[in-house]
């Protein structure tokens, strides 16, 4: 009794203090336990530190004399319980299935169906299987934990169904690149331990079925009997389409799917949470059992029109008082359609508060929702941490707090004001608040928000909540005549026309959607103070009485657009700086080039040895990428060579980005690949020129692409297609990075014997680092610092052996995309800095940069390895957090790599003797010639070069 009542009994809102934490000790305590969970996540605090503060703040807060002290010594109390609890949720059981199995092993498991997953495309099911017992190589017993099982089952399989299964595991990898769709992340909050690919699916008769599952089986097989009736009932045309609509709004749009071109309109219009289950679901619930069981005082009803109308002095106990019987059959209502559509976390928000509101109206408390909202957010968290990373469970509460924030905060009832103005206004107000809480978390985690969402929110909704009343009308009607069903029905058509139509209007007005923008975690943080700042000075207006004059708020808006200004100007046109990108994209290659002022080249485009190989990497690797950098125009891709791995997602880029222009250094229309790739470009109206030896690609600000091979010349055709590849070389004052694509022997040496200045800071490796490329002389002439290798996962032949020995001898660090997903170097003119997006470290890491890893990494050092073993457990959170990994001196061709170069020349004094021979050689025949070599430094070009400048001053497109 003693915990509930100060959960409910807070004080009332005329004696609120102007800070709303201060009187709220519970919520602040909530708070506190949810920022420890994410402290333990982000490993800052060791056990023993967490143990201590801990310690200290509970024995603080029971000696403490002041309400005040007590309230902060039991916060650090309970971050602390928060950090410990999610630390040790972490760490899986002994007879887990994860630590039983591994990769690739062929494993007999027996367990049940948990539910099933979003199938794929094609003849694969995918199902949650609760794992009871385990036939492995290793293990052969009682198990635990659950995997995904995938299998060619024709019918679904219903929750609680036992299972035999035979197959083979499969881990997944995590995300390699920012932006990507993190699907071991996913499943690691979802707590799977792996997955399983299924060969032979038997039922297992001797297992037997458990209550739980039992009673979610009756739930989901009624849910089904309901949408069937509604299919029966359905009048008129498209019949289908119509039930998936108001199936999704009643039971949300994961247990019954809506068409996906629907989906998309809901969700840049701002409404995809009407079709999520959520509070108007569970309130109509309680409404109806309220009603048959003799409640007819509308509690929850009166409370609405209070909060709407604002009547001052509001009464302290806004949820009046029920019987306990009745809030048993309400909570019991709710528990079962909880059931029905699954305990999601807007369902369990939803219900938490409501067991909160009913309990507090049967025994006569106070309800305060901002407490009751905290106290649903730490229970859910403390039965599963990893759902405070959830992004439903971030945007279920964001957009409560926001309409609890802006509804409270109306100004009093005018007497001359409606019932019909005052819900519009207040329909109004909780669509801006809710908009104002999740386009922060919308940009962070999917790039893009809608920016007149408001605007269809005030159709949708009232929209929304009476096809939701007519369909719980029509589904008992079904039952006892399908013709009686369809009365309702007629009206509930039209209700969702009306949702759909706004959607097709408010999503096709300008400006209604604003995509390719991320807003990052700092951004967001900026975000939220200045939203809190904004409502404690509203606030303090209110309990001080302070009236702000037409200059008070003329000030405040222009500071407010100084402030506004400044931050523009200084993340809109950051430093002087060049950023190259090698992404993961498995067996292919693709390289983006960011110059100062936002100029962007794009370095091959490609995957795998298909067309749709390419169009699944542009889709989910590059495109997502490039939305995470804010990039919505590509001024230059270029092609080095016609090969499938380094073009096929062209086409794809060419479709959904505009694109200046397509550079490549041959034709091959003999290719189908490249010849898709020329036919997109035509249908996009993109030029498409080719490349030379001399031609130059500027990046602005004094950072350019020199192209170093092919000559463009008929001699050119006495190699063969990689030999032929484009050769890019970056300079940006000091620094320089070589671009070899997939040249080989040949093309080294001949690059070698025409003394084209090779000397770069980074390298990357030539044909993925293959034993056909990378010769002695080439590198030492060359002579880089870091090394990086764009190669898939598990292919021993990339990079080959005797490739990463030459690396080795030279002491170069070695970046491959397939250990450290997408490598990033930025380049300042003087130096260069590596990152690699999963934080793995550079191989071979040579002896004078081995200090510089140290300085940039001791800092975190500690906290990285305690979070890398829990993460690789349970989260894969560790992917959508970089790193700088190195901050090395590699400036161009400084003192600090003469005495590198002297340092190593006992290692290799007669191959570099040799290729500094070679070089001499040729710079001495070709000088005899005629001066037929060719030097991009100094401009000359021979008659077939291209020489291009990117359109110069545009409006930066990255805003953030």
């Amino acid at each position: 009794m003693s915990a509930l009542a100060v959960v409910a009994r807070v004080p009332t809102p005329q004696a609120d203090h102007w800070f709303p934490l201060v009187p709220r000790p519970m919520l602040t305590w909530c708070l506190a336990f949810l920022g420890g969970i994410w402290l333990a996540s982000a490993g800052v605090l060791p056990f023993w530190v967490t143990v201590g503060l801990g310690l200290v703040g509970a024995l603080g807060g029971f000696l403490a004399r002041r309400s005040g002290i007590a309230t902060v010594g039991y916060g650090l109390a309970a971050a602390a319980v928060g950090a410990l609890l999610s630390a040790g949720q972490a760490i899986p059981r002994s007879d887990d299935v994860s630590r039983l199995v591994r990769d690739g092993q062929q494993v007999v498991l027996t367990g049940y169906v948990r539910s099933e997953y979003a199938s794929e495309a094609g003849r694969w099911r995918r199902f949650l299987l609760q794992v009871r017992h385990l036939d492995g190589p290793q293990h052969s017993g009682p198990a635990s934990g659950e995997v995904l099982l995938r299998a060619t089952v024709t019918e679904p399989l219903l929750d609680g169904l036992p299972l035999r299964c035979r197959g083979s595991v499969r881990v997944a990898r995590s995300a390699g690149n920012p932006g990507e769709f993190d699907f071991a992340e996913v499943l690691a909050r979802r707590h799977v331990s792996a997955l399983v690919d299924a060969s032979e699916v038997h039922l297992a008769e001797e297992l037997p079925l458990p209550l739980s599952h039992r009673v979610r089986r009756a739930a989901a097989g009624l849910r089904g009997e309901f949408v069937e009736r509604l299919r029966a009932a359905m009048p008129g045309p498209y019949r289908d389409l119509y039930v998936e609509m108001l199936a999704a709004i009643v039971y949300g749009i994961e247990v019954t799917p809506v068409p996906s071109y629907w989906a998309d309109a809901a969700r840049d219009t701002g409404t995809i949470h009407l079709l999520v289950v959520s509070g108007s679901q569970l309130t109509l619930i309680s409404w109806v059992v309220l009603a048959a069981s003799g409640f007819r005082r509308w509690a929850i009803w009166r409370w609405v029109g209070q909060t709407l109308r604002r009547e001052p002095p509001m009464p302290s106990r806004v949820v009046h008082r029920v019987r306990w019987w009745q809030a048993v059959l309400a909570l019991a209502a709710l528990a079962f359609f909880a059931l029905m559509v699954g305990t999601g976390p807007s369902v369990s928000r939803a219900l938490l508060m409501a067991c909160l509101a009913f309990v507090a109206g049967a025994l006569d408390l106070d309800y305060d929702p901002y407490t009751a909202l905290g106290v649903a957010a730490a229970a859910i968290c403390a039965v599963d941490t990893a759902a405070l990373f959830s992004i439903g469970l971030q945007l279920s509460f964001a957009a409560t707090l926001g309409v609890l924030l802006a509804v409270r905060a109306l100004p009093e009832r005018k007497p001359e004001s409606s019932l019909p103005q005052r819900v519009l206004q207040g329909a109004l107000a909780g669509s801006a608040g809710c908009w104002l809480l999740v386009t922060p978390l919308l940009a962070y985690h999917f790039h893009r928000f809608p920016l007149l969402g408001g605007l269809a929110n005030v159709v949708a909704i009232p929209a929304t909540a009476v096809a939701l009343v007519l369909t719980h009308v029509a589904i008992p009607l079904s039952f006892i005549e399908p013709g009686l069903g369809a009365v309702p029905l007629y009206p509930a058509r039209w209700m969702v026309d009306a949702i759909v139509r706004t959607n097709d209007v408010c999503r096709d007005l300008p400006g209604a959607y604003v995509g390719a923008t991320h807003f990052p975690l700092h951004v967001c943080v900026l975000w939220y103070a200045v939203l809190a700042g904004l409502a404690c000075a509203y606030r303090a207006r209110l309990s001080f009485r302070w009236r702000p004059t037409p200059r008070h708020w003329a000030a405040v808006g222009l500071a407010a657009a100084v402030a506004l200004a400044l931050w523009y100007a200084g993340s809109a046109f950051g430093p002087d700086r060049v950023t190259v990108t090698f992404l993961d994209v498995g067996h292919g290659q693709c390289c983006l080039i960011e110059g100062p002022g936002g100029r962007t080249v794009v370095v091959d485009a490609g995957s795998g040895y298909t067309s749709g190989d390419g169009q699944r990497c542009a889709r989910n690797v590059i495109l997502p990428f490039l939305e995470t950098r804010g990039i919505r125009r590509i001024d230059a891709l270029v092609i080095t060579h016609p090969d499938a791995d380094h073009l096929n997602a062209v086409p794809t880029l060419l479709a959904a980005l505009p694109v200046g222009a397509v550079l490549e250094g041959f034709a091959d229309p003999s290719n189908p690949v490249y010849a898709a790739a020329c036919a997109a470009a035509e249908s996009a109206r993109v030029p498409v020129s080719t490349l030379a030896a001399g031609g130059a690609i500027d990046l602005g600000g004094g950072a350019r692409l020199d192209v170093l091979w092919p000559t463009g010349t008929p001699s050119d055709e006495a190699f063969d297609d990689n030999n032929r590849s484009v050769v890019l070389r970056l300079v940006d004052r000091q620094v320089a990075m070589l671009l070899p694509a997939d040249i080989g022997i040949e093309a080294e040496e001949e690059l070698l014997r025409r003394g084209v200045s090779l000397s770069a800071n980074v390298l990357q490796a030539g044909h993925h680092g293959s034993s056909g490329a990378s010769t002695w002389g080439f590198l030492q002439a060359v002579n880089p610092a870091v090394v990086v290798v764009s190669c898939p996962a598990g292919d021993a032949a990339h990079p080959a052996p005797a490739v990463q020995a030459r690396w080795r001898s030279l002491g170069v660090e070695v970046w491959r995309t397939d250990q450290a997903g997408a490598v990033t170097v930025v380049s300042d003119g003087r130096r260069v800095r590596v990152r690699g997006h999963l934080r793995r470290r550079a191989q071979y890491r040579s002896r004078e940069a081995a200090p510089a890893w140290a300085k940039a990494s001791s800092t975190a050092s500690g906290a990285c390895a305690a979070r890398a073993a829990a993460s690789s457990v349970r989260r894969g959170r560790t992917a959508s957090r970089t790193r700088w990994a190195i901050s090395a001196r590699t400036g161009g061709v400084s003192s600090w790599r003469r005495s590198r170069n002297r340092s190593m020349m006992p290692r290799s004094s007669g191959a570099r003797t040799a290729a500094m021979g070679r070089i001499s050689t040729a710079r001495s025949s070709s000088a005899a010639s005629g001066g037929a070599s060719v030097s991009a430094a100094t401009g000359s070009a021979p008659s077939r070069s291209f020489t291009t400048t990117v359109p110069a001053a545009r409006s930066p497109s990255r805003l953030l």
